[in-house]
Protein backbone atom coordinates (compact mmCIF):
# COMPACT_ATOMS: atom_id res chain seq x y z
CA UNK A 1 0.00 0.00 0.00
CA UNK A 2 2.85 2.41 0.86
CA UNK A 3 4.44 1.53 -2.48
CA UNK A 4 1.28 2.46 -4.34
CA UNK A 5 0.95 5.74 -2.48
CA UNK A 6 4.50 6.75 -3.39
CA UNK A 7 4.31 5.63 -7.03
CA UNK A 8 0.94 7.12 -7.95
CA UNK A 9 2.11 10.79 -7.78
CA UNK A 10 5.05 9.85 -10.03
CA UNK A 11 2.67 8.39 -12.61
CA UNK A 12 0.54 11.54 -12.54
CA UNK A 13 3.60 13.77 -13.00
CA UNK A 14 4.74 11.72 -16.00
CA UNK A 15 1.33 12.04 -17.65
CA UNK A 16 1.07 15.76 -16.89
CA UNK A 17 4.48 16.65 -18.31
CA UNK A 18 4.40 14.30 -21.32
CA UNK A 19 4.11 16.60 -24.35
CA UNK A 20 1.07 16.06 -26.57
CA UNK A 21 1.93 14.96 -30.14
CA UNK A 22 -0.22 14.81 -33.31
CA UNK A 23 -2.51 11.80 -33.55
CA UNK A 24 -1.39 9.45 -36.30
CA UNK A 25 -4.82 8.78 -37.77
CA UNK A 26 -6.84 11.89 -36.93
CA UNK A 27 -5.76 15.25 -38.27
CA UNK A 28 -5.80 18.10 -35.77
CA UNK A 29 -6.01 15.78 -32.77
CA UNK A 30 -3.17 15.32 -30.34
CA UNK A 31 -2.34 12.57 -27.92
CA UNK A 32 0.37 11.99 -25.34
CA UNK A 33 3.41 10.18 -26.63
CA UNK A 34 4.01 6.85 -24.99
CA UNK A 35 1.25 7.33 -22.43
CA UNK A 36 0.72 3.58 -22.08
CA UNK A 37 4.35 2.98 -21.14
CA UNK A 38 4.17 4.58 -17.65
CA UNK A 39 0.68 3.20 -17.11
CA UNK A 40 1.72 -0.36 -17.94
CA UNK A 41 4.88 0.01 -15.86
CA UNK A 42 2.83 1.29 -12.94
CA UNK A 43 0.40 -1.63 -13.12
CA UNK A 44 3.17 -4.22 -13.36
CA UNK A 45 5.10 -2.73 -10.46
CA UNK A 46 1.90 -2.52 -8.41
CA UNK A 47 1.19 -6.20 -8.95
CA UNK A 48 4.79 -7.10 -8.14
CA UNK A 49 4.74 -4.96 -4.97
CA UNK A 50 1.48 -6.56 -3.83
CA UNK A 51 2.88 -10.06 -4.35
CA UNK A 52 6.12 -9.23 -2.53
CA UNK A 53 4.28 -7.62 0.38
CA UNK A 54 1.97 -10.66 0.67
CA UNK A 55 4.96 -13.02 0.69
CA UNK A 56 6.79 -10.86 3.23
CA UNK A 57 3.72 -10.64 5.47
CA UNK A 58 3.17 -14.39 5.34
CA UNK A 59 6.81 -15.03 6.20
CA UNK A 60 6.72 -12.51 9.05
CA UNK A 61 3.62 -14.07 10.55
CA UNK A 62 5.36 -17.44 10.76
CA UNK A 63 8.06 -16.06 13.03
CA UNK A 64 6.35 -16.83 16.34
CA UNK A 65 8.68 -16.09 19.23
CA UNK A 66 9.89 -13.41 21.63
CA UNK A 67 9.99 -9.84 20.28
CA UNK A 68 8.31 -10.94 17.06
CA UNK A 69 6.64 -8.70 14.49
CA UNK A 70 3.16 -10.18 14.32
CA UNK A 71 1.08 -7.05 13.77
CA UNK A 72 -1.96 -7.51 11.52
CA UNK A 73 -1.38 -11.28 11.39
CA UNK A 74 -4.27 -13.73 11.39
CA UNK A 75 -4.07 -16.51 13.99
CA UNK A 76 -7.80 -17.07 14.40
CA UNK A 77 -8.39 -20.51 15.89
CA UNK A 78 -4.65 -21.24 16.13
CA UNK A 79 -3.02 -23.40 18.82
CA UNK A 80 -0.49 -21.10 20.51
CA UNK A 81 -0.60 -22.76 23.90
CA UNK A 82 2.64 -22.37 25.90
CA UNK A 83 3.98 -20.03 23.19
CA UNK A 84 6.73 -17.58 24.15
CA UNK A 85 5.53 -14.22 22.76
CA UNK A 86 7.22 -11.91 25.23
CA UNK A 87 7.55 -8.33 24.02
CA UNK A 88 6.07 -9.09 20.60
CA UNK A 89 4.50 -6.41 18.42
CA UNK A 90 0.98 -7.79 17.93
CA UNK A 91 -1.20 -4.75 17.35
CA UNK A 92 -4.42 -5.47 15.41
CA UNK A 93 -3.62 -9.20 15.42
CA UNK A 94 -6.51 -11.65 15.05
CA UNK A 95 -6.38 -14.19 17.87
CA UNK A 96 -10.10 -14.88 18.03
CA UNK A 97 -10.97 -18.39 19.23
CA UNK A 98 -7.27 -19.22 19.55
CA UNK A 99 -5.72 -21.37 22.29
CA UNK A 100 -3.21 -19.31 24.29
CA UNK A 101 -3.21 -21.49 27.39
CA UNK A 102 -0.18 -20.67 29.58
CA UNK A 103 1.34 -18.55 26.81
CA UNK A 104 3.79 -15.80 27.75
CA UNK A 105 2.48 -12.48 26.45
CA UNK A 106 4.22 -10.33 29.03
CA UNK A 107 5.13 -6.90 27.69
CA UNK A 108 3.49 -7.63 24.31
CA UNK A 109 1.73 -4.89 22.38
CA UNK A 110 -1.78 -6.20 21.75
CA UNK A 111 -3.41 -2.84 21.03
CA UNK A 112 -6.70 -3.26 19.14
CA UNK A 113 -6.15 -7.02 18.98
CA UNK A 114 -9.12 -9.32 18.50
CA UNK A 115 -8.88 -11.96 21.23
CA UNK A 116 -12.56 -12.71 21.47
CA UNK A 117 -13.49 -16.23 22.62
CA UNK A 118 -9.80 -17.11 23.04
CA UNK A 119 -8.45 -19.37 25.79
CA UNK A 120 -6.03 -17.43 27.98
CA UNK A 121 -6.10 -19.71 30.99
CA UNK A 122 -2.88 -19.30 32.93
CA UNK A 123 -1.49 -16.86 30.35
CA UNK A 124 1.00 -14.20 31.44
CA UNK A 125 -0.29 -10.79 30.31
CA UNK A 126 1.72 -8.79 32.82
CA UNK A 127 2.60 -5.31 31.53
CA UNK A 128 0.93 -6.14 28.21
CA UNK A 129 -0.56 -3.28 26.19
CA UNK A 130 -4.19 -4.21 25.56
CA UNK A 131 -5.46 -0.76 24.64
CA UNK A 132 -8.82 -0.98 22.83
CA UNK A 133 -8.45 -4.76 22.55
CA UNK A 134 -11.45 -7.09 22.30
CA UNK A 135 -11.48 -10.02 24.72
CA UNK A 136 -15.22 -10.67 24.74
CA UNK A 137 -16.01 -14.23 25.78
CA UNK A 138 -12.37 -15.09 26.55
CA UNK A 139 -11.32 -17.53 29.28
CA UNK A 140 -9.01 -15.66 31.67
CA UNK A 141 -8.82 -18.28 34.42
CA UNK A 142 -5.61 -17.73 36.43
CA UNK A 143 -4.34 -15.22 33.85
CA UNK A 144 -1.79 -12.72 35.17
CA UNK A 145 -2.73 -9.08 34.43
CA UNK A 146 -0.37 -7.23 36.77
CA UNK A 147 0.66 -3.93 35.19
CA UNK A 148 -1.43 -4.53 32.06
CA UNK A 149 -3.03 -1.61 30.23
CA UNK A 150 -6.70 -2.37 29.50
CA UNK A 151 -7.76 1.16 28.65
CA UNK A 152 -10.93 1.08 26.47
CA UNK A 153 -10.66 -2.71 26.20
CA UNK A 154 -13.82 -4.83 25.99
CA UNK A 155 -14.06 -7.87 28.25
CA UNK A 156 -17.78 -8.54 27.99
CA UNK A 157 -18.72 -12.08 28.95
CA UNK A 158 -15.21 -13.20 29.98
CA UNK A 159 -14.87 -16.13 32.36
CA UNK A 160 -12.37 -16.84 35.09
CA UNK A 161 -11.72 -13.19 35.90
CA UNK A 162 -11.38 -12.32 39.59
CA UNK A 163 -11.12 -9.16 41.62
CA UNK A 164 -7.53 -10.11 42.48
CA UNK A 165 -6.57 -10.28 38.82
CA UNK A 166 -7.91 -6.75 38.31
CA UNK A 167 -6.32 -5.32 41.43
CA UNK A 168 -2.97 -4.35 39.88
CA UNK A 169 -3.86 -3.08 36.43
CA UNK A 170 -1.89 -0.13 35.15
CA UNK A 171 -4.83 1.53 33.36
CA UNK A 172 -8.47 0.62 32.84
CA UNK A 173 -10.26 3.84 31.88
CA UNK A 174 -13.21 3.06 29.65
CA UNK A 175 -12.83 -0.70 30.06
CA UNK A 176 -16.04 -2.70 29.69
CA UNK A 177 -16.92 -5.84 31.65
CA UNK A 178 -20.57 -5.59 30.63
CA UNK A 179 -22.04 -4.29 27.42
CA UNK A 180 -23.17 -0.67 27.40
CA UNK A 181 -26.72 -1.78 26.65
CA UNK A 182 -26.79 -4.08 29.66
CA UNK A 183 -25.40 -1.40 31.99
CA UNK A 184 -27.89 1.19 30.76
CA UNK A 185 -30.79 -1.25 30.89
CA UNK A 186 -30.14 -2.21 34.52
CA UNK A 187 -29.55 1.31 35.76
CA UNK A 188 -32.29 3.25 33.97
CA UNK A 189 -34.53 2.58 36.99
CA UNK A 190 -32.23 4.74 39.11
CA UNK A 191 -33.55 7.78 37.23
CA UNK A 192 -36.95 6.92 38.76
CA UNK A 193 -35.50 6.83 42.27
CA UNK A 194 -35.16 3.03 42.42
CA UNK A 195 -31.69 1.84 43.30
CA UNK A 196 -29.86 -1.25 42.07
CA UNK A 197 -28.39 -3.32 44.89
CA UNK A 198 -25.67 -4.64 42.59
CA UNK A 199 -24.22 -1.15 42.12
CA UNK A 200 -21.07 0.03 43.87
CA UNK A 201 -21.09 1.69 47.28
CA UNK A 202 -20.82 5.48 47.06
CA UNK A 203 -18.63 7.26 49.62
CA UNK A 204 -19.55 10.99 49.63
CA UNK A 205 -16.36 11.99 51.45
CA UNK A 206 -14.23 10.43 48.69
CA UNK A 207 -16.22 11.22 45.58
CA UNK A 208 -17.26 8.85 42.82
CA UNK A 209 -14.94 6.94 40.55
CA UNK A 210 -17.69 6.17 38.05
CA UNK A 211 -20.62 8.35 36.96
CA UNK A 212 -23.07 7.00 34.40
CA UNK A 213 -24.47 9.74 32.15
CA UNK A 214 -27.84 8.68 30.75
CA UNK A 215 -30.47 10.44 28.64
CA UNK A 216 -34.18 10.45 29.42
CA UNK A 217 -34.63 7.85 26.66
CA UNK A 218 -32.21 5.47 28.39
CA UNK A 219 -29.25 6.01 26.07
CA UNK A 220 -25.62 6.85 26.76
CA UNK A 221 -25.31 10.64 26.83
CA UNK A 222 -23.02 12.01 24.15
CA UNK A 223 -21.02 14.00 26.73
CA UNK A 224 -19.72 10.63 28.00
CA UNK A 225 -17.31 10.64 25.05
CA UNK A 226 -15.59 13.76 26.39
CA UNK A 227 -15.77 13.07 30.12
CA UNK A 228 -12.81 11.54 31.98
CA UNK A 229 -12.52 7.91 30.88
CA UNK A 230 -13.00 6.51 34.35
CA UNK A 231 -16.47 8.09 34.61
CA UNK A 232 -17.96 5.45 32.34
CA UNK A 233 -18.43 2.33 34.52
CA UNK A 234 -16.99 -1.03 33.55
CA UNK A 235 -20.08 -2.79 34.89
CA UNK A 236 -23.21 -2.24 36.97
CA UNK A 237 -21.29 -3.26 40.10
CA UNK A 238 -18.72 -0.59 39.24
CA UNK A 239 -21.30 2.24 39.06
CA UNK A 240 -21.56 4.68 41.96
CA UNK A 241 -23.59 7.58 40.60
CA UNK A 242 -26.11 8.01 37.80
CA UNK A 243 -26.61 11.43 36.21
CA UNK A 244 -30.04 11.55 34.51
CA UNK A 245 -30.56 14.19 31.82
CA UNK A 246 -33.77 15.90 30.77
CA UNK A 247 -34.20 18.45 28.01
CA UNK A 248 -33.00 20.60 26.43
CA UNK A 249 -35.79 23.07 27.13
CA UNK A 250 -36.36 26.50 25.64
CA UNK A 251 -35.95 29.25 28.22
CA UNK A 252 -35.54 33.01 28.48
CA UNK A 253 -37.65 33.89 25.47
CA UNK A 254 -37.69 37.38 24.03
CA UNK A 255 -39.23 38.78 20.87
CA UNK A 256 -37.39 40.63 18.13
CA UNK A 257 -39.68 42.74 15.94
CA UNK A 258 -38.92 44.21 12.52
CA UNK A 259 -40.13 47.16 10.47
CA UNK A 260 -42.49 45.06 8.36
CA UNK A 261 -44.26 43.82 11.49
CA UNK A 262 -42.70 40.34 11.45
CA UNK A 263 -41.00 38.97 14.54
CA UNK A 264 -38.64 36.25 15.82
CA UNK A 265 -38.71 34.66 19.25
CA UNK A 266 -35.23 33.95 20.64
CA UNK A 267 -34.52 31.38 23.34
CA UNK A 268 -31.66 29.90 25.29
CA UNK A 269 -31.53 26.15 25.90
CA UNK A 270 -31.37 24.47 29.31
CA UNK A 271 -30.76 20.90 30.45
CA UNK A 272 -31.70 19.53 33.87
CA UNK A 273 -29.52 16.87 35.51
CA UNK A 274 -30.60 14.76 38.48
CA UNK A 275 -27.70 13.04 40.24
CA UNK A 276 -28.65 9.80 42.02
CA UNK A 277 -26.78 7.26 44.11
CA UNK A 278 -26.88 4.13 41.97
CA UNK A 279 -27.17 1.61 44.80
CA UNK A 280 -29.98 3.30 46.74
CA UNK A 281 -31.73 5.56 44.22
CA UNK A 282 -31.28 8.52 46.58
CA UNK A 283 -31.35 11.91 44.88
CA UNK A 284 -28.16 13.83 45.67
CA UNK A 285 -28.74 17.01 43.73
CA UNK A 286 -30.60 18.59 40.82
CA UNK A 287 -28.61 20.80 38.48
CA UNK A 288 -29.85 23.13 35.74
CA UNK A 289 -27.39 24.29 33.09
CA UNK A 290 -28.21 26.97 30.56
CA UNK A 291 -26.38 27.14 27.27
CA UNK A 292 -24.93 30.26 25.66
CA UNK A 293 -27.51 32.97 25.08
CA UNK A 294 -28.35 33.80 21.49
CA UNK A 295 -27.35 37.23 20.25
CA UNK A 296 -29.94 39.86 21.23
CA UNK A 297 -31.71 40.05 17.86
CA UNK A 298 -30.47 38.31 14.72
CA UNK A 299 -30.57 39.93 11.34
CA UNK A 300 -34.01 39.75 9.79
CA UNK A 301 -34.45 36.25 8.36
CA UNK A 302 -38.21 35.81 8.60
CA UNK A 303 -39.96 35.03 5.34
CA UNK A 304 -43.03 33.05 4.30
CA UNK A 305 -42.64 29.46 5.44
CA UNK A 306 -39.48 30.06 7.50
CA UNK A 307 -39.16 29.43 11.23
CA UNK A 308 -39.94 32.30 13.55
CA UNK A 309 -37.79 30.91 16.37
CA UNK A 310 -34.11 31.39 16.99
CA UNK A 311 -32.34 29.09 19.49
CA UNK A 312 -29.03 29.56 21.20
CA UNK A 313 -26.64 26.63 21.50
CA UNK A 314 -27.49 23.80 23.90
CA UNK A 315 -25.20 23.44 26.94
CA UNK A 316 -21.91 22.07 25.68
CA UNK A 317 -19.75 19.28 27.04
CA UNK A 318 -17.33 21.36 29.09
CA UNK A 319 -20.21 23.04 30.94
CA UNK A 320 -21.75 19.68 31.85
CA UNK A 321 -18.46 18.07 32.89
CA UNK A 322 -17.63 21.08 35.06
CA UNK A 323 -21.05 20.87 36.75
CA UNK A 324 -20.59 17.15 37.56
CA UNK A 325 -16.90 17.35 38.51
CA UNK A 326 -17.58 18.10 42.21
CA UNK A 327 -19.13 14.62 42.55
CA UNK A 328 -16.06 12.87 41.13
CA UNK A 329 -12.99 11.77 43.03
CA UNK A 330 -10.12 14.22 42.86
CA UNK A 331 -6.59 12.85 42.99
CA UNK A 332 -5.42 9.71 44.72
CA UNK A 333 -5.73 6.16 43.46
CA UNK A 334 -8.91 5.00 41.79
CA UNK A 335 -10.32 1.71 42.98
CA UNK A 336 -10.11 -1.20 40.49
CA UNK A 337 -13.20 -1.85 38.39
CA UNK A 338 -15.88 -4.05 39.92
CA UNK A 339 -16.80 -7.39 38.40
CA UNK A 340 -20.37 -7.88 37.11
Amino acid sequence: MLFLILLLPSLLMILIFTNPTPHKKRAGKKTRAGKWIPISTFLLLSILATVLMTIQSGSRCKDVGPDGDLWDCDFAGADLSHADLRGSEMSRINLSSSDLTRSDLSGANLSRADMSNSILAGADLSEAMLFDATLDGADLSNAVLDGANLKWASLVGVTGLTGESLANLQEWEGMLLQSEGEILGQLLQVCEGRGNESAALYAPNQGATSILLITETGEKHQVSEYAPGFWWPASVSDTELVACFEGPYKVGGRTCTYDDGSSINTYSQRVDISVYIAQTGELLEMISIEGPRPRPCPEKVVADGESTEYLGEAPYGAQIIEALAPFAREGGDLHPPGLP
